[in-house]
């Protein structure tokens, strides 16, 4: 039985949109993991959400400081990654 990373992908963007601030915390992590280690094809509309994301003021009003700072991080890392994602 295969995994389709697409599907796991799309679930986690939808949950990382909408949600309890501690489901949207692991959906943005799981994200992030499968963005970093190259695992989804088209990262555009990924990454398109994980900064909407970061630039909302409303995680943080939610308490989701930890969300803010695992995409800092991501975005920290995933840039130095290599150029060609980008």
């Amino acid at each position: 039985m295969s995994l389709d990373i697409n599907l796991i992908a799309d679930l986690l963007m939808k949950f990382s949109l909408k949600g309890q601030i501690f489901v949207r915390m692991l959906a943005i992590e799981g994200l992030c993991k499968l963005l970093f280690n190259e695992r989804i094809v088209e990262p555009v509309p990924y990454l398109t959400v994980l900064l909407t994301v970061w630039f909302d003021n409303g995680i943080v009003e939610a308490g989701g400081q930890k969300t803010i700072q695992i995409i800092s991080t991501f975005f920290k890392s995933y840039a130095g990654l290599s150029a060609h994602i980008l």
